[in-house]
């Protein structure tokens, strides 16, 4: 686990464990950025067309209507883009206990509610934020 430093001990219990969540919450959104700096510096793509480029080289099958195919090009940019192509946030926490992302969930939705935030940036693409 990572340690962040304590807040000065002359805040209220309350008030210091807020400032070290939102430490990390800095910490994991300073990593997703850094996660897409990355990309757009070796591939010189953003992370939105990285991933969209990896969902198009899924499968020859394509069951709509329109076809979709990788250029050589792009098959070769994706072939050399750094991973995950759907960003840091999403693998890691597809690697958490069932449990811990249950939790995660609800307490996140509970930060959600004092928050009230416009529901069209949750389909934001983080890269895009």
């Amino acid at each position: 686990m990572i340690e962040i430093p304590l807040p000065s001990a002359s805040q209220p219990a309350s008030q210091q464990l807020a400032t070290q969540v939102l430490r990390q919450f800095r910490l994991v959104f300073g990593e997703v950025r850094q996660h897409f700096i990355e990309v757009e510096r070796r591939v010189g793509i953003g992370g939105t067309q990285l991933w969209a480029l990896s969902e198009f080289g899924r499968s020859r099958e394509d069951r709509r209507n329109v076809l979709l195919q990788l250029t050589d090009a792009g098959a070769t940019l994706l072939r050399n883009a750094p991973g995950p192509h759907e960003g840091v946030l999403p693998a890691a926490l597809q690697q958490l206990p069932p449990d811990t992302l249950r939790q995660l969930h609800q307490h996140l939705g509970t930060l959600l509610q004092v928050l009230d935030p416009a529901s069209a940036t949750a389909r934001t693409p983080l890269a895009e934020l």
